[in-house]
């Protein structure tokens, strides 16, 4: 039997909960913004999407 994951990144804009739920992989996208690299996580612990907007 073969043992497999389902990885997406940060921007399939679904909720943390759900990825939790369905034991999804969410890889952050990484970005720059007035010349600090930000990791956009699923739960904003590096910056709040009201801020990156």
């Amino acid at each position: 039997m073969n043992t497999f994951a389902i990885v997406t990144d940060s921007s399939c804009d679904l909720p943390e909960s759900l990825a939790r739920e369905i034991d999804l992989t969410v890889l952050p996208l990484a970005f720059v913004m007035n010349g600090r690299e930000y990791y956009n996580y699923l739960d904003e612990r590096e910056i709040l999407l009201h801020d990156f907007y």
